[in-house]
């Protein structure tokens, strides 16, 4: 069964997300306050919302491209609110920084809905990869990767 982009993320991932990740990864108060990390939570569930697109998915996708929010052996770094490794394009890349949390949430939100829908954005773009992507060619979860695409 295919997992899909677009809609919303089921109400028990508010619950469930925060003993899930810190369990998979306790560096993470090394890094980031606990504090810090709990407030960010929501943040997918708002950006996820406002566009049509499960947060909690861009929350896992956080996850796979931080090492659960760790940066150990990551292209991004904390300090650039990118979570998602939006414009690392090679190695030795950095990616694209944003200023703060909630503006890399929502490029990495905005980005997905590119990949996975035509429907134009309802708040202004901050991905600036955006105009990039073939819109819609990657609906569900699994298409994400170029070798599971059957576009």
């Amino acid at each position: 069964m295919l997992v899909a982009v677009v809609g919303f993320a089921p109400f028990r991932f508010q619950i469930e997300a925060l003993p899930d990740t810190v369990g998979c990864n306790r560096s993470i108060f090394v890094i980031i306050s606990l504090f810090e990390f709990v407030d960010m939570i929501p943040l997918y569930l708002l950006e996820g919302k406002a566009e049509g697109v499960r947060g909690d998915i861009a929350f896992a996708q956080s996850c796979l491209e931080t090492g659960n929010f760790g940066f150990s052996g990551s292209a991004v770094t904390l300090d650039q609110n990118n979570f998602c490794g939006m414009g690392v394009t090679s190695n030795g890349m950095k990616g694209n920084p944003f200023d703060t949390p909630q503006l890399g949430i929502r490029a990495q939100v905005q980005h997905l809905k590119a990949y996975a829908s035509t429907v134009d954005l309802k708040s202004e773009c901050v991905d600036p990869r955006f105009k990039y992507v073939t819109r819609g060619c990657a609906e569900y979860v699994e298409w994400l990767g170029q070798k599971e695409n059957p576009d």
